[in-house]
């Protein structure tokens, strides 16, 4: 929907925009006064709607609280209490298990990891393992893909020896979240076939609360799976901010059963759930050089491979 409407701006269009937290066929009554607040602009000789007075707006997904931007994507008032958009904002994964800010050198490197092709083994200290059952996957929960879509608790999930969860420390400001999150990290497995399913969340102060915010899904099959080769994975876009004392967490798994068929670890595409023919993997994921980025709606809207690739108590 984003291309869509970049589109149509650099096509000389200038059309309404709205994200809401909603999704599809849940999106309750305010997406219907909208519609029809649409049709009262477009077919009656009444003055402009106020509700489209506003060119683009978009809903944090935790407080439901709307903000107005200006075209670009951008907030609409910089000078109000409200912290700054995030222009780039990264993380790298760090043994054990921790997400950390990355510096600016962290966050604009692009070379290839260090001895990519010279041979890597899982045994190098910066390796970790993640071993994927198929008889007990991972489920999937919330996020884009399920009827139970939108934030979720995870905390259970989390808690899985099947899923590595990186968390960075505690906050001490307001962090927005504003954009596509992106993951970027090197993996081989044991198989020619494997998934990677990522989620991202918000862990409370007390960490008795994990609200899974969006999740990401990428397919990997052929012999590349046997190589250790840099992966992306773009997760769905999100609109919020994490408060003082919370935790950001990225969370890795290689199965989101049942929303996502289960990767029989042969090579051959999945079908559906565990069969005889499905294989234990082992991913092996280099922590170097892996990377979570937050690109900008504005930059993420514009990019070719598009759809490819109130504090909490």
């Amino acid at each position: 929907m984003l291309a869509l409407w970049h589109r149509c701006r650099a096509g000389g269009g200038d059309p309404w925009l709205r994200i809401g937290a909603w999704s599809h066929l849940s999106w309750g009554r305010q997406l219907d006064e909208l519609q029809a607040a649409f049709f009262r602009h477009h077919l009656q000789p009444l003055p402009a709607d106020l509700q489209l007075r506003c060119r683009v707006a978009v809903q944090d997904s935790r407080s439901g609280v709307w903000l107005e931007l200006d075209p670009q994507l951008r907030r609409a008032a910089p000078g109000s209490a409200a912290p700054p958009a995030c222009e780039a904002s990264c993380w790298r994964l760090a043994a054990p298990e921790r997400l950390l800010p990355c510096s600016s050198a962290d966050a604009t490197a692009t070379t290839q990891p260090s001895g990519i092709d010279g041979g890597i083994t899982s045994a190098e200290p910066d390796w970790i393992d993640l071993v994927h059952d198929p008889w007990r996957p991972v489920p999937g929960r919330g996020g884009h893909l399920g009827l139970d879509a939108g934030p979720c608790e995870r905390g259970d999930l989390d808690a899985r020896n099947d899923v590595i969860g990186f968390t960075s420390p505690a906050l001490e400001r307001p962090l927005p979240l504003e954009g596509q999150p992106l993951v970027e990290l090197v993996v081989m497995a044991d198989q020619p076939g494997f998934d990677l399913c990522l989620a991202l969340s918000a862990v409370s102060p007390c960490g008795r609360r994990v609200q899974q915010l969006c999740t990401g899904v990428a397919r990997q099959l052929g012999g590349d799976c046997l190589e250790p080769r840099r992966r992306q994975v773009s997760l769905q876009p999100l609109w919020t901010r994490l408060w003082p004392g919370e935790r950001l967490r990225l969370s890795i798994a290689a199965a989101a059963w049942p929303q996502i068929a289960v990767n029989p670890g042969s090579g051959e595409p999945a079908w559906g759930g565990p069969s005889a023919g499905h294989r234990v993997i082992t991913l092996s994921i280099r922590l170097a050089d892996a990377r979570l980025r937050l690109l900008p709606l504005s930059t993420a809207a514009a990019r070719a491979d598009w759809g490819e690739l109130a504090a909490p108590a």
